[in-house]
């Protein structure tokens, strides 16, 4: 008895379309990364670019907002500045007329006397007056110490001169001096602006 023969089986062909099969899946494969490579290159990039000109416009809208934020407080200060000027203004100004007025009317008029310099800063004013004698000084001293307008009166200075201003000789008796006083006086400037009103 002849022994049987084993049935020949060919599996090259499946062999074949198993390799097929996967080339095919990856190529499939590496064309899908290939896109998604690209496709995330290009968002990447497109991305990249937007942010980069988002930045450039908030930089810009920074530095809109900067100059806005300094002229605006440059706007301030000079209203600030307007203000602080025009409130000083009415503060510190005086009528000067009525002060000059005032410290002439005690001038004595028996004995010739003149108001020679007046100035005024703040609350405070000076003047210098020259009298032919003590006694109209000092009378002239106690008339502005009674003035409505002047809160306190200072004499700073007394000095004598003779009319020319020549040195007066030790042993000159016919040459009469005469008198230069400095005072400085304290103001109420709320009476010299009631008074500046009434005018």
């Amino acid at each position: 008895m002849e022994p049987q023969r084993l049935p020949d089986i060919n599996l090259l062909p499946n062999i074949e379309r198993q390799s097929n099969l996967a080339l095919i899946l990856f190529i499939i494969l590496l064309s899908l990364t290939l896109i998604a490579f690209v496709v995330t290159a290009y968002f990447y990039f497109s991305t990249k670019s937007k942010l980069a000109d988002t930045s450039e416009e908030l930089s810009k809208l920074e530095e809109e907002i900067t100059e806005l934020e300094v002229d605006l407080s440059v706007a301030e200060s000079v209203e600030f500045n307007l203000e602080t000027a025009v409130l000083f203004a009415e503060y510190y100004d005086i009528p000067t007329s009525v002060l000059i007025k005032e410290v002439e009317k005690y001038l004595p008029a028996t004995n010739p006397a003149h108001l020679s310099e007046l100035t005024y800063q703040n609350r405070e004013a000076s003047i210098i007056t020259q009298f032919e004698s003590l006694d109209s000084l000092a009378e002239y001293t106690n008339d502005l110490q009674h003035s409505k307008f002047i809160k306190q009166t200072n004499l700073n200075t007394v000095d004598t001169f003779t009319v020319g201003e020549m040195e007066i000789e030790a042993d000159d008796f016919t040459t009469v001096p005469r008198y230069q006083a400095t005072f400085q006086l304290i103001l109420d400037k709320e009476e010299l602006k009631g008074a500046k009103e009434d005018e």
